[in-house]
């Protein structure tokens, strides 16, 4: 007999390469692991489904088995595999839930009745009517602070300019105070109109002048026409019928609501001020104004604040021309104590 010859292998022996085979027990494994995955996510969906259509059974409606539901019924009870058994428990429900469905009688839908309707806007009328006064009462005072401090500071500007190229006040044609044979004041709209047009108005933003009806509330007023000059944040100011020193302004710049809302304009929708920086300087009572710009009106104040509020002649609280003095001494601030209510 022949000998065979026998296939020598490297290393002595016969061998083989187990790398192919690692990577083949790597899939099998791979793909085991992926089945479990997936046989976990299907039962972890379906009891999530079940456990919500047995929270809300009102929204599912059962639905007569068919044959080939009670053949598949019979097929998946007979494997008790935990996937068997969620395919069996999906694919029931799924077709209850898509039979109730196509019947239009799905989830139950909520809503409002009238009577439901009409009382919740009954309650948003009354929170409305509760909070809006106030919310209207703060944004007036708001308002009010805010341009009272800054129409006090444009006027000084002006005058501080306008002394720097007309001279010292002494040397101005600017005071107009005329009196007749009978001791009354002359109106003279015309004259204080021409002093403010030639010393302050070139230093000073005024979008508008508007003429009309002095105000009726004005010291010895007789109903002239007046000169209202509007700046550029909507208030206005005007002169008193006879004097170019007594200034009034209007922070919403509508003098004419303004009357028809109050009474008593001052220091509720209208506020006194007073430029007067030289007069008989032996009289202690403008010792406020002399050798200054604009103040708010301070004519015989003794520097006390229950005179800027009580005074018989200018309080606050009698007939306000004190108002804006005392919203001043109080930081340009209407203070908690303010007599009146700021309306326009």
């Amino acid at each position: 007999m022949k000998n065979q010859a026998m296939t020598e292998f490297p290393g002595g022996g016969a061998s083989c390469n187990l790398a192919p085979v690692r990577v083949l027990f790597k899939f099998i494994l791979l793909g085991q692991f992926m089945s479990f995955v997936g046989d976990l996510f299907f039962i972890n969906s379906s009891l999530i489904r079940y456990r919500f259509e047995n929270k809300y059974p009102t929204n599912f409606f059962a639905k007569k088995q068919s044959k080939d539901e009670t053949n598949f019924s019979r097929f998946t009870q007979n494997d008790p595999s935990p996937k068997s058994k969620m395919l069996y428990l999906s694919q029931n429900d799924t077709q209850s839930f898509c039979s109730a469905e196509s019947q239009g009688e799905g989830m139950r839908v909520a809503a409002f009745t009238l009577a439901e309707v009409l009382i919740t806007l009954g309650i948003i009328g009354i929170v409305a009517a509760m909070t809006l006064p106030a919310l209207i009462n703060n944004y007036n005072t708001k308002l009010t602070e805010t341009r009272l401090k800054k129409f006090y500071s444009i006027f000084n500007q002006a005058i501080l300019r306008s002394v720097n190229d007309n001279g010292p006040f002494e040397g101005w044609d600017y005071w107009v105070d005329e009196w007749n044979d009978n001791g009354l004041q002359i109106p003279n709209q015309s004259k204080i109109n021409n002093a403010f047009e030639k010393y302050l108005r070139p230093y000073m933003n005024i979008v508008a002048v508007k003429k009309g009806k002095c105000a009726a509330s004005a010291p010895a007023s007789n109903g002239g026409k007046c000169y209202y000059y509007f700046l550029a944040d909507g208030s206005a100011f005007t002169f008193s019928e006879h004097l170019s020193r007594t200034i009034w302004f209007y922070p919403k710049g509508d003098w004419e609501r303004c009357e028809k809302a109050n009474s008593n304009i001052k220091g509720r929708c209208c506020f006194t001020f007073l430029f007067q920086p030289f007069y008989d300087k032996d009289l202690d009572e403008w010792k406020y104004h002399l050798n200054k710009g604009l103040e708010p009106f301070m004519v015989s104040w003794d520097g006390t604040e229950d005179m800027l509020i009580n005074d018989p002649s200018y309080g606050c609280a009698v007939n306000g021309i004190y108002c804006t003095a005392l919203i001043q001494q109080n930081g340009w601030r209407v203070p908690k104590n303010y007599p009146h209510k700021i309306k326009y």
